[in-house]
């Protein structure tokens, strides 16, 4: 198999407990999963997820608990073996057809005494059909994005395991993949946000909008999906309106506001929302470390 779909809003939800590693190493025995066809041999789990360290392999042992099952010297994932089971079913049907169109077309020109390059001519076309027949059913689907009938749904082309029910029962894989078309988080608006942090820290160290990309838009947008998910907001106005409460939580601390003397040989703290948004700093202000300094 080389496609499947992902719903990135279910999925975060679905996985939002896992560490970065964790995921990283989720998503490589997946895809391995898919384009073998088949369970991973024991033996075979940390070169399948290319996991090297330490910490990668304590990655893979708390994944391979969590999704997969052991059994008989393999790892599998039951949802993965329903799909590519019926992966090889749609296959076969398609394979299935395409050989009887061959055969009826050459019954066909034999019936009518045709020449033997006309015939080859026949299976040609013949087979050119079978190959649309099988495309159009397996083929990868453009992603769903704003421009398109669902401004708020988001896919991607990847894998796709198969469908379970939910906590909430509804219908969903076991990524979180609701096949009922549950819409994803709503996007995260970095200018509003940016707009929001120089109102309420117009004395905190402010950021250029120009060069907000890379790293830093990476992890808020990272924090504001993980909190949209979980909050279930269901706008971007939901999403800014938390955003300011979380601001002015912050402004209660001393130490974040720069009102703690700095530890002999440190400078003094300065607080700074690409800092914010890092995934540690951020658990830790949710968590009031900072509130309980100084």
């Amino acid at each position: 198999m080389n496609y499947y779909e992902h719903h990135l809003g279910d999925y975060l939800k679905r996985t939002i407990k896992l560490s970065m590693i964790e995921d990283g190493a989720y998503r490589r025995l997946l895809d391995h999963y898919y384009i073998e066809e088949s369970p991973i041999p024991a033996g075979d789990v940390f070169k399948a997820a290319r996991a090297q360290s330490r910490h990668e392999k304590e990655a893979v042992r708390a994944v391979l608990n969590a999704f997969f099952r052991e059994e008989s010297g393999t790892w599998r994932h039951d949802r993965a073996d329903e799909e590519i089971a019926r992966f090889r079913k749609k296959s076969a049907a398609a394979q299935a057809s395409a050989n009887a169109r061959w055969a009826k077309e050459k019954s066909e020109v034999d019936a009518n005494g045709e020449s033997s390059a006309s015939t080859a001519n026949a299976h040609a076309n013949a087979s050119g059909d079978a190959m649309r027949t099988h495309s159009d059913g397996n083929a990868p689907q453009s992603p769903v994005t704003s421009n398109h009938k669902d401004k708020d749904k988001l896919s991607l082309v990847c894998a796709q395991p198969a469908a379970e029910h939910d906590d909430e029962g509804g219908e969903a894989d076991l990524l979180g993949h609701h096949v009922n078309g549950h819409r994803g988080p709503p996007e995260c608006p970095h200018i509003e946000v940016l707009g929001l942090w120089a109102e309420v820290m117009p004395d905190q160290v402010q950021h250029d909008r120009e060069r907000w990309k890379g790293k830093r838009a990476d992890h808020l947008r990272a924090r504001w999906r993980e909190t949209a998910v979980a909050k279930g907001w269901a706008s971007q106005a939901e999403g800014i309106a938390y955003m300011r409460k979380f601001f002015m939580w912050c402004r209660r601390s001393p130490f974040l506001m720069g009102k703690v003397p700095p530890r002999p040989g440190h400078r003094q703290f300065e607080l700074e929302l690409a800092w914010l948004v890092n995934p540690e700093n951020w658990t830790k202000t949710h968590e009031g470390k900072y509130h309980s300094e100084g």
